[in-house]
This record gives structure tokens, C-alpha cells and sequence, in this order.
């Protein structure tokens, strides 16, 4: 419907966006003239988006070089700067630090005795231990350093239910280092939680009651405006307290308090605390996380602010965060939600992939001075990727009433004056609406208009001002009010503009411009990224919409070896290969265009061997069907590398010495049904150096590796961040032959080691469906992994899923 939609308003937006309803050859009449694309050209969008560029009214930022993001595990984590570094400190005694915010090196993981923040953990921790029923952990740790120069390191964690899950009874102690990056020597607990009933009161003489009183972990320390120090904690239980400390020691003030609660209680879903001053607005902003941190939990950061740092605590509709306390429903009205999950949707005619975040939270947040930036750091969980966890950092801005408003996009470093001038704002933008539930599943991306009349339609519809990067938006309901601001789009590769804006009820709305501009161009780009194996012997993928709306409309020369809807019928080996004409038209509103593909549809032989490379001396393929094999040298795109030869399984076998790798021309798999069969003898170990790999890009590939993560040999794959652990929970030997297979049949995947099954899911991901790969032995994408070394012979691919007897057959007959 919001599709449908787009299309009716464009229509007066772009007035004069139109063309012929034949083969989209007629001249298509520029839209008014609105800052932005080529006006109508067709031709590609510009490198920033579009906008005034730097012959406009202002020039827009720069970046010289394509950002490095070398990404980071820390769960939980809180920021602080030393050393010139921002060091993250978090869940399981994790920490981690970058110069640049792009670039993360890990310092430290893991509760263990060889962890370097503390000499050994359990023993500067062995009193909190104790309490904790002996259970060795560390949850979300804060580190400030203090006037003296030493750095305090508060440490925290909580007892175990039986089904895992963390309980009230935890302690909270501090330790202290000279070096940021420890060892810590523990000073003291200082806080303690769920005392039982022969343990006497809690430390403020009262019966410890979990719905009332907190539960002593994830704290955050920090300074107020007049020097004095402060730890803001709690988790569920009775909610969010603040207690006054000592800035010389880094100890309670009043040791037999909790301090003052300031949100949650009665075990509301609310932990992760985080107080934020800013000068400018005089407001002391405190961050919390509603909802579960796991991936379908709801995890989301929101914020509210106070004058003082005890509060009280209001959100923008005025309500006392004091207020916030019970279920899901009952607390999500309190506080301005900042981020939750969301998915800007990368459709068909965008050149990147799906862009967002599952769960994200348990957020800290710093002044860099040097950049003259507020930013938040904050881990995330991805879509459709479970439980896997990044940090990730967003730049953040203050509305002009003084609310934050994180950025819709990672942080970039970029240069130039970061102004959005009336003619950049134009366009076609994805937005999310971030609402106030507590959502459990992405906010998905809708479309938004911003014309050169101060007119936005789609999403929202009503009138924007734009003033000094002051963006405001009136619908007849809804005032939205916030900030414009270059920003790198990692996905697409290019600067574009983007708005970070908050509601008058206290919701988060982001919005990021598309780099198409008008319906030609869009039309244009939708027909430039179809793209098709040139041999195919499964079903094709024949998309039928694509961005804003469009339609795709397909016809077939041989529609009986690919139908309308890419259902493929293979030729018989009697008939031979079939060559078939696709042609697509692609419509939107009045603008329509169409182009052909040639793809060739390979007979089925009968026995399903469709390439065999068997290494007796040379790199050809035996089945006479793919052209030679070539050594790749040290980068996978490399060619002509010199490969030698020993004897093997059958006559000779390739040697790889870990200088080269090889590639396989030509589609060795287009389908969802395949087999590939190889003997290999590994000389080294090496942690994910593969053996056979095929891939997309970096994010789409899969791997059948000797040694993975869990130290076994196994099938890997990312799927777009979903990742597959076909373990085989065994390791091939060094320095003997093994036989490796896999079979794919749809989503069904059977891996096998000597002819034996190892391991079977019903959850394989189908990546060569209508997407020419990549097909290597012994390198990947990524440089860090090291080059396969030993042999390998006679590699055999399929193109059916072979079954147990005809895999075990391949073992004793190779």
C-alpha cells in the first residue's frame, strides 16, 4: 500500500515525469527543476546523492577515501577516552579500543584467568563471588578515570536461576589501575543486592524486596557540572537508582543507601543506565533500555533529562519518569525512544543491501571534543542474524529544544562543513518512524517526499522548513523537529543527505535519501542491476516490483525451458544446450523501458556431472564442459599463478603451497541443487582457510573449511549476516587424504567426511539462484585468512543432490 501510494504522490510531485507506454524509447520531459539527480537524464545518479554540490549554494562535505570498518564484539558497551583512544568496556570482562571509530582492535574477552584487565578475576572478585553462589561471571563494567589519575573499573554480576537467567542477588565493587587497560586491584564491593532471610536487611536496614528495592549491576559513573560524582544503576528489579559517590575515592557517600530511584521497579523491563550532561542545554539526559537484549527481546534505547542528576526525570510529553513501571505496554508511553530495531529495505534498483539493527541498547555516549561531536556507542544484533552482536557508533545531534537524536546512519569521519542547504534536501527519502512500542520486529522503511514548494507527502504529509540544518516537519497531527545532515550510506556506497527528527509525543523519525531522483532514473536502475547466470540448470529468480513500486513484467522466447515466472525445464542430452531470450519491461506511473537477457539453459546429461577437474597434471576440466582452472596468486582475482603437481588419489594432484589459491571460471553452480565432491590433504592447520568456497561478495559466500571457529571442519556460510555452522564435530588429519563432500537440495544440506554423513539441516541457504558467483580452492575474499596449503584432486561438481550411496561411491572410487 505505502508503495502504491508513493507512486500517486510523485505524480504531482515530479509533474512531467512521464513517457511512452511502448518501449520507454520516447524522450521522458525533465521534472522541475528541484537541486537534485540530472533531471530526468536516465543517466547514473551523482556520487553524493545529488543536491547543490559544490556549485550550489553550499559546498557539501567530502570523504576522501571509502571507510574501514573493522567491526567489534562488546556487549553492554560503556565509552571513555585515554590515551587518545576510545576504549569500550563491557559484558564477560570484554573491552575493546579505536583512534578513528571505524577501526576497533579487541584488548580484552572473556571471563578467564587469562583475561588482562585483572591479574585473575576470580580473585579480586572472589568476595562478590561468594555471594553470587559462587557462580564466576562479569556483567556490563563502567571505567572513569578519576582526579587522581588512576583509573576505577566497576565490576558487577548476579547470581543464576536454574534456567540461566539473572537474578536480584549481585553485587558491585570497584577496583583501580593506572593503565586504562588494567590489571585492576580490586578495592572493594560497594553495593550489594538480594540478601536472603537468615542474611539479615539490605544495606538500608529494610527487608530486601526485589520489586522495590534495585539490583546492584550495570552501573555508570560519571561527573556532574559542579565536580561531583555520581553511579546511576539497576536492572529490572526496583528499577533505576542513583546514589552519590566520592570523587576521591570512588566510593558511596552513604554506604547504608541505594540512593534515590529515578525510573522502573516491580521488575519492569528497564536496565542499563547511562547519564549524559550537555552544557549547551543545561540537561542532565539519562539513557535507559527497555524490553529483552536478545534478538526477538524488543531491546530499545530511550532517553529523558532533568536539570539535576537526581532528577526528576521527564520525556517530552512532561511524564515523570517515576511513572514507568510494570509491563511491556505499561512502560513503553515513558521516555523518548531514540533507536529500535528497523530495516531500511534495499530493493530491487539500489545497488546495496538491507540496512539495520535488531535489539539495540545498552547505549553510552561521549563528547568528542576533537571532532566537536557528540556520539553514541551502543551493540546491536542484526536481522535475521540471531544472536550475533556488533558495537556500533552514530553520530548524535540535540534538537533545538534539546532532546538527542542519534543520526540514522554509522559514524563516518567526513570533511567539509556538514551543512544540508534547501536544494540538498531535496528528494525521495526511506524513512522509520521508530513509534514508542517496545518492537520486537524491525520497523520497516517507508517512502517520504521533501519537494522544492516546502510540501512532504507519503509517509507523512503536511509542509517542512529547513533553516541552518533545523528541519521541521507539520503534518495536521504531528510536529516532528530536528536535524539535516550529510552522512555516509555504507549500503550504497555514496554521501546523501538524512534527517534525524523527534516527535511532539517523543518518537524517533530518521530519514535518508535515495540516489535515485525521479522515475527515470529509477526505471534505469532497476533494468541496470538485473543480472543473470549465463548458464542456468535450476529456476531463475524473475522479480516482478521493484523500487518505488515499479512492476516487471517478463516474456520468454522458449517459454518451455524458462517459463514467465523462471520455472526451468532442462533440455534432454539429446537436445543439448537451449539458448532463451528474457525480455523484461519495467513500468512506473508513465515511464517504461525494457531490455533482454540471453541465458542458456545447459541439457541434463543424466548422471548430474556438469565439471571435473582432476588435477592429472593440468587445470582442465575433464568433462569438457568449463575452460581451465588458473592459479590465483595471492588475491583471489588474480590469474595465471604457477600450480605443480604430485601424485594423488588418482594419478596426480594440484599442489597448493599457500602462495596461490585456484579459480574455476565460468557457473559452476546456478541453482539450489548441487553436489560438489573433493579429496583433500592439508599440510597446516589454519583457522578458516577454506578449501572449496564459493561467494556472492563479501556478505553472501560459503565455505567448507578444515578448521573453523569450534576447531572443526566445517560447511560455513553468510547468508547477508545469517550465518550457517554446518560442524562435522571432527577435524581432518594433517597430512592424509580425506574425501569432502556436500549436498544441496533446496534448503536441505548434507555434509559428509570418507563417504559418512556428518552433519544434515534443513536450513542451507540458496545463494546461486539467479546470481553469478565466484568459485576458488584455497582462498576467499578476505586477506586475514591464510591460503589453503597441501593437495588436492579431483574435484567433481554436480548439478543434482547426490544421495549417500552415490557419495560413499565417490569415497571408494575416487
Amino acid at each position: 500500500m505505502k508503495k502504491l501510494t508513493l507512486v500517486m504522490f510523485l505524480t504531482a510531485i515530479l509533474s512531467g515525469c512521464g513517457g511512452s507506454s511502448g518501449s520507454g524509447s520516447a524522450e521522458v520531459p525533465a521534472p522541475p527543476t528541484t537541486g537534485g539527480g540530472d533531471n530526468g537524464g536516465g543517466g547514473s545518479p551523482p556520487t553524493t546523492g545529488g543536491g547543490s554540490g559544490s556549485e550550489g549554494p553550499v559546498a557539501n562535505p567530502t570523504i576522501s577515501e571509502t571507510p574501514v570498518f573493522l567491526d567489534i564484539g562488546v556487549h553492554d558497551p560503556s565509552v571513555v577516552k585515554a590515551d587518545d583512544q576510545y576504549y569500550v568496556f563491557g559484558s564477560h570482562l570484554s573491552s575493546a579500543r579505536t583512534a578513528d571509530l571505524t577501526r576497533w582492535t579487541r584488548v580484552a574477552d572473556l571471563v578467564n584467568d587469562a583475561n588482562p584487565l585483572f591479574d585473575t578475576y576470580a580473585e579480586e572478585a572472589a568476595e562478590g563471588i561468594a555471594w553470587t553462589d559462587g557462580f564466576v561471571g562479569s556483567w556490563a563494567a563502567d571505567v572513569i578515570q578519576l582526579e587522581d589519575g588512576n583509573f576505577y573499573f566497576y565490576y558487577n554480576h548476579c547470581a543464576q536461576a536454574p534456567d540461566g537467567n539473572c537474578i536480584s542477588r549481585s553485587y558491585l565493587g570497584v577496583a583501580k589501575s593506572a593503565s586504562v587497560e588494567g590489571p585492576y586491584e580490586n578495592i572493594q564491593l560497594i553495593l550489594k543486592s538480594g540478601h536472603r532471610d537468615d542474611e539479615g536487611p539490605g544495606i538500608n536496614g529494610e527487608t530486601y524486596n526485589g520489586n522495590i528495592h534495585p539490583n546492584a549491576i550495570d552501573p555508570d559513573v560519571f561527573f556532574d557540572k559542579e565536580g561531583r560524582l555520581w553511579m546511576v544503576y539497576g536492572s529490572y528489579s526496583g528499577g533505576i537508582f542513583i546514589m552519590e559517590l566520592s570523587a576521591e575515592t570512588g566510593l558511596p557517600l552513604n554506604p547504608a543507601s541505594y540512593g534515590t530511584k529515578l525510573t522502573g521497579g516491580n521488575y519492569s523491563s528497564i536496565e542499563g543506565p547511562f547519564m549524559l550532561y550537555n552544557a549547551e542545554h543545561d540537561y542532565y539526559y539519562l539513557f535507559t533500555s527497555y524490553g529483552g537484549y536478545d534478538q526477538n527481546g524488543g531491546y530499545n534505547m530511550r532517553v529523558a533529562r532533568s536539570r539535576t542528576p537526581d532528577g526528576p526525570f521527564v520525556d517530552s510529553l512532561g511524564q515523570d519518569m517515576i511513572s514507568a513501571i510494570g509491563g511491556y505496554e505499561a512502560i513503553a508511553p515513558f521516555g523518548n525512544k531514540v533507536i529500535g530495531g528497523f530495516e531500511f529495505t534495499s530493493e530491487l534498483g539500489l545497488s546495496g543491501n538491507d540496512y539495520g539493527y535488531m535489539a539495540p541498547g545498552h547505549g553510552s555516549a561521549i563528547y568528542a571534543e576533537e571532532l566537536g561531536k557528540y556520539l553514541t556507542f551502543f551493540h546491536t544484533r542484526f536481522p535475521n542474524s540471531g544472536e550475533f552482536h556488533e558495537v556500533r557508533v552514530h553520530e548524535m545531534r540535540f534538537s533545538e529544544d534539546g532532546w538527542p537524536l542519534i543520526a540514522p546512519h554509522r559514524y563516518s569521519p567526513l570533511e567539509g562543513e556538514n551543512i544540508v542547504d534547501e536544494e540538498d534536501i531535496l528528494g525521495i527519502y526511506q524513512v522509520i518512524n521508530h513509534g514508542k512500542d517496545i518492537n520486537r520486529t524491525v520497523k520497516e522503511a517507508s517512502y517520504l517526499t521533501l519537494d522544492n514548494q516546502g510540501n512532504v507527502s507519503g509517509a507523512i504529509e503536511g509542509t517542512y522548513t529547513l533553516e541552518n540544518n533545523t528541519l521541521t516537519i507539520q503534518s495536521s497531527s504531528t510536529s516532528y523537529s530536528g536535524k539535516a545532515l550529510w552522512q555516509w550510506h555504507e549500503q550504497e556506497a555514496l554521501l546523501v543527505p538524512a534527517f534525524t527528527l523527534v516527535s511532539d509525543n517523543g518518537n524517533a523519525v530518521w530519514g535518508t535519501r535515495m540516489p535515485v531522483f525521479d522515475y527515470n532514473q529509477a526505471v534505469t536502475a532497476i533494468i541496470d542491476s538485473l543480472e543473470f547466470s549465463a548458464v542456468v540448470t535450476s529456476s531463475v529468480t524473475l522479480p516482478t516490483q521493484g523500487l518505488l513500486g515499479a512492476t516487471l513484467n517478463w516474456n520468454s522466447s522458449h517459454p518451455e525451458y524458462i517459463a514467465t515466472d523462471g520455472t526451468v525445464t532442462r533440455p534432454t542430452a539429446a537436445e543439448g544446450d537451449v539458448t532463451v531470450t528474457l525480455t523484461v519491461t519495467v513500468s512506473l506511473d508513465t515511464v517504461t523501458k525494457t531490455n533482454t537477457f540471453a541465458i542458456t539453459v545447459r541439457a541434463d546429461s543424466g548422471s548430474g556431472l556438469l565439471a571435473h577437474y582432476a588435477f592429472d597434471n593440468s587445470l582442465s576440466d575433464s568433462n569438457n564442459v568449463f575452460d581451465d582452472a588458473t592459479g590465483t596468486g595471492t588475491v583471489y582475482t588474480g590469474s595465471g599463478a604457477s600450480i605443480a603437481f604430485a601424485d594423488g588419489v588418482n594419478g596426480s594432484a594440484a599442489v597448493l603451497d599457500g602462495s596461490s589459491g585456484l579459480r574455476f571460471p565460468g557457473q559452476l553452480i546456478t541453482g539450489n541443487q548441487y553436489t560438489i565432491s573433493v579429496w583433500v590433504n592439508p599440510a597446516a592447520d589454519s583457522q578458516f582457510t577454506p578449501t572449496f568456497f564459493a561467494g556472492i561478495d563479501d556478505d553472501s559466500w560459503i565455505s567448507l573449511v578444515p578448521v573453523s571457529w569450534d576447531g572443526n571442519t566445517m560447511l560455513w556460510s553468510n547468508n547477508n549476516g545469517s550465518w550457517f555452522d554446518g560442524t562435522t564435530n571432527e577435524k581432518i588429519p594433517l597430512d592424509s587424504w580425506s574425501h569432502l563432500a556436500f549436498s544441496v537440495n533446496g534448503g536441505e544440506v548434507t555434509v559428509y567426511i570418507d563417504g559418512e554423513a556428518k552433519f544434515t539441516s534443513s536450513e542451507f541457504p540458496d545463494l546461486f539462484t539467479g546470481n553469478p558467483g565466484d568459485f576458488l580452492f584455497g582462498i576467499n575474499y578476505f586477506a586475514q585468512d591464510a591460503l589453503f596449503q597441501g593437495q588436492v584432486d579431483e574435484l567433481r561438481v554436480y548439478d543434482k543432490s547426490l544421495n549417500g550411496d552415490e557419495v560413499f561411491a565417490l569415497f571408494t572410487a575416487p
